[in-house]
C-alpha cells in the first residue's frame, strides 16, 4: 500500500469530497442553532424571573405614592406649625414680653408644684384620721342607741305575724 501523505495542501477545506464538505456546513449551522436556542432559554428565564418582579412593582410604586403624598401633607403642616410658632415667638420677644410669659409659667409651675404638696399632705391625713373618726361615729351611734331599740338593731328578733288558717 502506498503512504498516504500529510501536507498542508490536504487540510484544505475547499478540496474535501463534497459529502464532507456539506457535514462541515451542516455542523456550522447546527452551531448557530444551538447558540440561538441557548439564547432563547436565557431570555426566557429572565423574562420568566422578571415578570412576578414586574407585576408586584405596581402596587408597590403605588403604595410609595400614597406615602409620598401624605408624608407631603405632613411636611406641609410641620411648615405651617413652624411658621405660626415663629411669629409667636417674634411677637414675644418684642417689648420683653416673653420675660413676663416665662416669669408666669414659673409662676404657675410653683403653684402646681404646692397644690401637689398640699393634696399628699390632705392624703396622708385623711388616711390616718378617716378610721379614727368612722370608729368614733360607730362608737357615739351605739351610745345613743343603748335606751331605745332601731329597727336596723339585728340583736332583737320581730315579731312575726299571725297567720291566719284558712277554713276550708
Amino acid at each position: 500500500m502506498p503512504a498516504l501523505a500529510v501536507t498542508p495542501a490536504a487540510w484544505n477545506v475547499t478540496t474535501i469530497h463534497p459529502v464532507v464538505e456539506g457535514r462541515l456546513a451542516s455542523s456550522k449551522e447546527d452551531d448557530v442553532d444551538a447558540w440561538q436556542g441557548v439564547m432563547l432559554a436565557v431570555v426566557a428565564l429572565l423574562i420568566g424571573a422578571l415578570l412576578p418582579a414586574l407585576v408586584q412593582l405596581t402596587p408597590t410604586l403605588r403604595a410609595w405614592r400614597a406615602t409620598a403624598e401624605r408624608t407631603e401633607r405632613a411636611v406641609v403642616a410641620i411648615t405651617a406649625t413652624a411658621e405660626r410658632l415663629d411669629r409667636l415667638t417674634a411677637r414675644l420677644e418684642e417689648g420683653g414680653r416673653i420675660e413676663h410669659f416665662l416669669q408666669a409659667i414659673d409662676s404657675l409651675s410653683r403653684t402646681v408644684t404646692r397644690l401637689q404638696e398640699a393634696t399628699r399632705v390632705a392624703a396622708a391625713v385623711g388616711a390616718a384620721v378617716g378610721p379614727a373618726v368612722g370608729a368614733a361615729v360607730r362608737s357615739w351611734r351605739a351610745s345613743q342607741g343603748d335606751g331605745a331599740s332601731r329597727p336596723d338593731d339585728a340583736s332583737e328578733p320581730s315579731p312575726e305575724p299571725e297567720r291566719k288558717e284558712a277554713k276550708s
